[in-house]
């Protein structure tokens, strides 16, 4: 595991940022409002859309997750909780920071349940879902990754989805500039904290993004470079189906099954 504390340079905030006001309202636009943040958010919610069609959802359908139970684990504003229910789903959100939960309310249609909690230790009985997504968060967790991950198993009944950044890779560059701390994971180490689980299991993972996020964050900010965002997604592709994803990506992206 390499936890690089950073540098305040102002490209993220100190440990205290998802719970201050100034950022939590203008967190999603931060992140996700740019061309660049806009690809990022893209590629998250096509995770979750195949994720769902590997078991049998066609998202072609109307509504093709009506009825179904969700937890979106970590979920921050609720960007990936509205996704889910545009799909149809009845789906919770829970997060640590009671100001980013806030912040998410009123979004949407109105119909997610926004829960305070830890992501390592779910305020939920067991098989209390049918399934739990977490995305873009587990690079937070310092501490207690098993759990996070032994939790989406133990609450769901059909299968989870997280991802983590990853080392080594691009991203491990620059992440001591980042003056917030963002724990990278290398598959290794992913894998062994939950080979002898009695709760969960891996079933399947996938390497995205050999550019890392900040190739995209950068030149989608700086209005000079917005036009770069497209030419870097082609080059990203090009880079992934060259197989160069299994030594270099920034992302790896984990489909989690309950043991039964």
């Amino acid at each position: 595991m390499v936890k690089l504390a950073g540098f305040r340079l102002g490209l993220e905030s100190d440990e205290g940022y998802y719970t201050r006001g100034e950022n939590t309202e203008t967190y999603e636009e931060k992140r996700y409002g740019s061309q660049g943040g806009k690809y990022i958010d893209r590629r998250n919610k096509e995770w979750v859309r195949e994720f769902f069609e590997e078991h049998g959802f066609e998202w072609e359908d109307d509504r093709p997750l009506e009825d179904k139970e969700v937890l979106v684990s970590a979920g921050g504003t609720g960007r990936i909780a509205r996704y889910l229910e545009g799909a149809g789903a009845d789906v919770t959100c829970l997060d640590l920071s009671r100001e980013m939960l806030s912040e998410g309310r009123g979004k949407g249609e109105g119909t997610i349940s926004y829960v305070q909690g830890d992501a390592r230790d779910l305020p939920f009985e067991d098989d209390a879902f049918d399934y739990v997504v977490s995305m873009r968060s587990a690079h937070v967790i310092q501490e207690g990754l098993k759990d996070y991950m032994e939790e989406m198993g133990r609450v769901s009944e059909e299968g989870a989805l997280m991802d983590t950044f990853s080392t080594p890779s691009l991203r491990s560059i620059y992440n001591p500039l980042l003056t917030m701390d963002s724990t990278l994971y290398s598959d290794t180490e992913v894998e062994s904290l939950v080979e002898d689980s009695d709760v969960v299991d891996i079933d399947s993972k996938n390497e995205e993004f050999v550019l890392p996020y900040a190739a995209f964050l950068i030149s989608g900010n700086i209005s000079v470079l917005d036009t770069l965002v497209e030419p870097l997604a082609s080059l990203n592709r090009m880079l992934e189906s060259r197989d160069l994803t299994d030594r270099f990506s920034s992302v790896t992206v984990w489909e989690l099954d309950p043991v039964d």
